[in-house]
C-alpha cells in the first residue's frame, strides 16, 4: 500500500471539502453552525460529521479528527466562493491585517492564539478567522499546522511567529 505525506492529505481533504460543497448546499451552512456553537464536544456534532467522515480511518486520533473539524469549520465560515487561487498563510494574513490596521488588540489576539491549547484554539482562531475574512486564506497548510499544534517543541507556534514578526 502506497502512503501518502502529509501535505497531499491536507490537500485531499480540502479538496474534498470544496467538491462535496458543491454537490450539498446544506453543507457549509451546516458546517458554520456547528463550528460557531462548537463547544469542544465533538460527539455532539453528528450533522457535521458526515461531511467529514471519509477523511477518517478507525486508526485516526482524537486530535486528528479534531483538527479537521476545526478546519472544516474555519473554511465553512471563510467560503465565500473565493475567485482567487493564490492563498497565504493564516499568520500572514493576520500579519498583512495587523499592519493595514495598526491596532494592538490584533498582535494581542494573535499572542493569545499562539498561548492557546487545544480546547481554547478553535473559539479563538474562529474569532480572528472573522477579522481576516477578506484575506484567501491557506487551508492546507493551516491543517497541516492544526494537526501539530499539542507537539511539544511548538514549532508550529514559533513558524508563526515569525512569520507574523517577518511581516511587520
Amino acid at each position: 500500500m502506497k502512503k501518502i505525506g502529509l501535505r497531499s492529505r491536507s490537500e485531499k481533504f480540502i479538496n474534498g471539502l470544496v467538491s462535496r460543497s458543491k454537490k450539498d448546499s446544506s453543507m457549509i451552512p451546516t458546517l458554520c453552525q456547528v463550528f460557531k456553537e462548537d463547544n469542544g464536544e465533538l460527539e455532539k456534532h453528528r450533522d457535521a460529521f458526515k461531511y467529514i467522515l471519509w477523511a477518517f480511518s478507525e486508526k485516526s486520533g482524537y486530535w486528528y479528527c479534531r483538527a479537521h473539524f476545526i478546519i472544516a469549520g474555519l473554511w465553512a465560515l471563510k467560503n465565500k466562493k473565493t475567485t482567487t487561487t493564490k492563498t497565504i498563510p493564516f499568520s500572514v494574513a493576520v500579519a498583512t491585517y495587523y499592519k493595514k490596521s495598526e491596532s494592538e488588540s490584533i498582535e494581542k489576539r494573535f499572542k493569545t492564539i499562539l498561548d492557546a491549547d487545544e480546547t481554547q484554539l478553535p473559539t479563538r482562531m474562529r474569532d480572528m478567522m472573522s477579522i481576516v475574512k477578506e484575506y484567501p486564506i491557506d487551508f492546507i497548510s493551516l491543517l497541516e499546522d492544526v494537526l501539530y499544534w499539542n507537539h511539544p517543541s511548538k514549532f508550529v507556534q514559533i513558524k508563526w511567529c515569525e512569520s507574523f514578526y517577518s511581516q511587520k
